[in-house]
């Protein structure tokens, strides 16, 4: 890891740091040094290792960081240490960022990694929940019967619909 040295001034640094930044055809300045596995740049400073992005931006608010909150770009690039791309947001803001980008796409049902349950599943949960009780279905599903009472009412899994009854003859 990059490390700052412990004699090198605040100007001293800051030179250093731009020399590790390249510019692209989209205004980003990208951190060229050592990078975390999603690409976000890191240097060591006193000691602590901290996010290039985040290190920019508080050099930009001219304060560190505030408690909980979190360093967004507006360019979606994890290298950038440009200061007009990066901004100070919640963690709720990020999320929604994420998903009005289309990046932070929400997985449903099966797909989803903690999901006990597949669609099929949950159609027959579906059906049998008009005779069989939430407490023997979420036991027999290996679930609780708040996820029971949540699918029965449409509040989760509502994507899952019951297949249509075929026609017959006798129902027209």
């Amino acid at each position: 890891m990059t490390a700052r040295k412990p004699n090198m001034s605040d100007s001293e640094f800051h030179t250093w740091f731009q020399t590790r930044l390249k510019s692209t055809e989209n205004n980003c300045m990208e951190w060229t040094g050592q990078k975390l596995p999603k690409g976000y740049g890191h240097v060591k400073i006193h000691g602590k290792k901290i996010q290039t992005h985040r290190y920019v931006l508080s050099k930009k608010l001219g304060r560190s960081i505030g408690e909980g909150m979190c360093a967004l770009h507006t360019c979606d690039n994890p290298p950038c240490c440009n200061p007009d791309h990066i901004w100070e947001g919640t963690n709720q803001e990020n999320v929604d960022d994420k998903i009005k980008k289309g990046r932070g796409a929400v997985v449903k049902g099966e797909n989803h990694g903690c999901s006990k349950l597949t669609e099929d599943m949950v159609i027959e949960i579906k059906q049998a929940g008009r005779t069989i009780s939430q407490r023997k279905l979420a036991t027999g599903y290996g679930v609780s019967s708040t996820i029971i009472y949540k699918i029965l009412k449409g509040v989760i899994w509502s994507h899952v619909s019951l297949p249509e009854s075929p026609i017959t003859a006798n129902a027209i």
